[in-house]
């Protein structure tokens, strides 16, 4: 079974409202593969990708805790199986006595991945299936008919921060957030969220 290794490049706006794509790259610039995620999960991992800490743990920051109680340590991810639409993966996890693999989804692993530096591998078939050649994507643009595919009607598009994700939310949906932020303690996050709101 091959794999190759990649890494997660950006965020893209999906094709529905409030929809968006993790953007995956291999190491040789050679393939790009979109995964559809919601819009909590893009957050999420737009504040993995900027290192940003939060104040009280979210899912993937919890099973990093709890991994670390146990001293165990994120080996790698690994994206196995393409079906339907839906990406699956898996965590390799490196313990004092011995090694084993769990289920997980596919965005709160690649968060792990991002907190923890481990390495991301796809399934070389799966790659195949989901992605497209940066060569191909160059000339012709992107398939809107595979699995993953974001929005490229609209012309270019460019890698979401937290912020930009957070422009795309009504005020009511903005205030929403920012009593969820304050109740769990993410003050940095609130932060941002109440620049957004003043912005309005």
């Amino acid at each position: 079974m091959g794999r190759i290794q990649v890494k997660a490049i950006g965020l893209l706006e999906g094709n529905n409202e409030n929809s968006f794509s993790v953007l995956l790259e291999d190491f040789e610039n050679t393939i790009r593969i979109p995964i559809l995620i919601s819009s909590i999960d893009a957050q999420a991992i737009a504040l993995s990708m900027e290192s940003l800490a939060l104040d009280r743990p979210v899912t993937h920051q919890l099973i990093i805790n709890i991994l670390d109680i146990f001293s165990a340590k994120v080996a790698e991810v690994f994206i196995y199986n393409l079906s339907e639409g839906i990406f699956y993966a898996r965590l390799k996890l490196i313990t004092p006595d011995d090694s084993k693999e769990i289920e997980i989804k596919v965005s709160d692993a690649i968060c792990i991945a991002l907190r923890t530096s481990a390495k991301i591998f796809i399934d070389t078939k799966v790659a195949n299936e989901s992605g497209v050649s940066i060569s191909e994507m160059q000339v012709n643009g992107l398939d809107q008919d595979m699995p993953g595919r974001p929005n490229e009607e609209s012309g270019p598009q460019h890698s979401k921060s937290f912020e930009d994700l957070l422009a795309n939310y009504s005020l009511d949906e903005l205030n929403k957030q920012l009593d969820e932020a304050e109740m769990n303690e993410e003050y940095e996050k609130a932060v941002k969220i109440r620049d957004e709101i003043k912005k309005r």
